[in-house]
């Protein structure tokens, strides 16, 4: 509770620094017309430099620290990487700005998430010090430098932002999320966790090989990011064991956090509930569930195909499963997280294999029986 009023407090402080900041350079430019625009301008400029600058940091730092960049978005732009090439797009400039990653490879966790996160707060601070040090040579030389002191103060204060150790609305700052890798509380250890699994699927190895040990997340809230993330990742560990009953368990249990999902991750949990209910046999369960994800299962990748094919023979359509199935594997050379792509090698595969024979053979007596 005195972190979360602190926090208030700083924010507070640090928007009115900010606007009287903005003010007292409008004031003393604002003489002439030309000074006065060129300060606007900078405004301007800096609400998307600024915020740019902060994500560069930790795309170079994520770079550095051997991660590949999933998703970027500053300002009203995003760009994310689909099918192994980037795709940017416009996108709401209110939301969060925010970098995804995932690791290449794994060990040496905590250095390289170290690493990454103060990376923001690096190009944030050396973009106030260039800004400022333009601003000086600029006066020295008596060189008009209204655009460039117009950018300082939004760009300051978005460093200030950052460089204090608290959790805002919409997450963790870059000080806060460093805080706790150093202190290595339970969040801290969980992410590292996450990370060390992803890292170890990109590089060599499945699900199912990895130590479960890794799987052995702390209790968390369901509106915590990684509660999804965790279960998600148990999840797919079952599925790569094929052990349904555990599978489906992971899945009742991300369940409890249905409020809290995205409308992709929303789309995703369906699909996969689809598949989950197909195998079961359970036809009207998996119909219901599909309208909820149709425009994920119209999509041309593996786990789509996987899905599709799994409903089909396990409702007695073999020809129609053969093809999906066969498209899914010609789909899998897309793939580019080696875990992932065996474990949906191995999901395909199943399809007409005896021990998805024998599923369904032990569902159409239960219905038959019925």
């Amino acid at each position: 509770m005195r972190k979360s009023i602190l926090s208030k407090i700083y924010t507070i402080a640090i928007t009115v620094a900010f606007v009287f900041g903005q003010i007292a350079i409008l004031a003393s430019k604002g003489a002439t017309t030309t000074g006065a625009v060129l300060v606007l301008v900078g405004v301007l400029l800096a609400f998307i430099v600024a915020p740019m600058a902060h994500e560069a940091g930790h795309v170079v730092f994520a770079k550095l620290a051997k991660m590949q960049i999933q998703y970027v978005k500053f300002f009203c732009f995003s760009t994310q990487r689909v099918g192994g090439k980037y795709a940017l797009t416009l996108i709401n400039p209110f939301l969060a700005d925010q970098t995804q990653v995932i690791p290449t490879c794994g060990g040496n966790m905590q250095k390289r998430a170290e690493k990454y996160t103060v990376g923001g707060l690096v190009f944030s601070g050396i973009l106030v010090l260039l800004l400022a040090v333009c601003t000086i040579v600029f006066s020295v030389l008596q060189i008009e430098n209204a655009l460039t002191l117009g950018m300082i103060p939004y760009s300051a204060y978005l460093f200030f932002l950052n460089a204090a150790p608290f959790e805002y609305a919409d997450g963790k700052t870059d000080c806060a999320v460093y805080s706790g890798l150093k202190r290595g509380d339970e969040r801290a250890k969980t992410m590292l966790s996450f990370m060390e699994i992803q890292g170890r699927l990109f590089e060599d190895t499945r699900y199912s090989e990895i130590s479960e040990e890794l799987f052995n997340f702390p209790v968390l809230a369901e509106d915590e990011p990684m509660f999804l993330i965790g279960w998600d990742l148990k999840y797919r560990r079952a599925l790569d064991e094929w052990d349904l009953e555990k599978a489906a368990a992971c899945m009742k249990r991300m369940s409890q956090a249905e409020s809290y999902f995205t409308a992709a991750e929303r789309e995703k949990f369906a699909a996969e509930l689809t598949y989950l209910h197909a195998l079961s046999g359970n036809f009207d369960a998996a119909n219901a569930c599909s309208k909820y994800c149709e425009e994920f299962l119209k999509g041309d990748t593996p786990t789509a195909k996987r899905i599709l094919a799994t409903v089909a023979f396990c409702a007695n359509r073999q020809e129609d499963a053969e093809i999906l199935k066969q498209s899914g594997l010609s789909l899998l050379e897309n793939m580019e997280i080696y875990g992932e792509k065996k474990l949906e090698e191995s999901l395909l595969g199943r399809i007409n294999f005896d021990d998805l024979h024998t599923l369904k053979k032990e569902n159409d007596y239960e219905r038959t029986n019925n």
